[in-house]
């Protein structure tokens, strides 16, 4: 079975011209034969509803933290 983790990266943005490095919260899907960790669609709906709407990165790991908590009961 797979599992699922709660991941930090870094997001190059760029404003006004100049380029800024962000740090964000991403949900990834760890696979149990290779160990690789591929991106979750689930990473959209912490960037829709937390990162877009100026949310601290405590509050969009809390978030994925709760929704793989939840994805691993089923």
């Amino acid at each position: 079975m797979d599992t699922y983790v709660v991941r930090d990266f870094k997001v190059n943005k760029t404003i006004g011209g100049s380029e800024v490095d962000t740090t964000t919260i991403g949900i990834g899907i760890r696979s149990r034969k290779t160990k690789n960790i591929i991106p979750s669609p689930l990473t959209n709906f912490i960037k829709t509803m937390y990162r877009n709407k100026g949310k601290s990165l405590s509050s969009q790991r809390n978030c994925a933290y709760a929704v793989t908590r939840f994805l691993t009961t089923l």
